[in-house]
């Protein structure tokens, strides 16, 4: 059974522990290694949204160009706002 405000009890009951948890044990290193995996995989996920699109366009000269030109692919991700 669902009870309102179990969290918020429990949070009360387990104040110390919760503090010691949040403050003592956290990892900073594996926060910025986590950090820089998403924002790895949101990268990939955007050059792949833009290849998709330049694909569907027959943009195929586009797709080689920006593979190899960092500056022409900044570029094309502003033109379809993928930035």
């Amino acid at each position: 059974m669902y009870q309102n405000g179990i969290l918020a009890e429990f949070l009360r009951k387990n104040r110390a522990e919760v503090l010691r948890v949040s403050i003592f044990e956290y990892d900073e290193e594996e926060h910025m290694r986590q950090e820089r995996e998403e924002s790895r995989q949101e990268g990939i996920e955007q050059v792949n949204d833009l290849y998709d699109k330049l694909h569907d366009l027959n943009r195929e000269e586009d797709i080689w160009k920006a593979i190899k030109d960092v500056e022409y692919r900044k570029k094309l991700l502003e033109e379809f706002h993928l930035d």
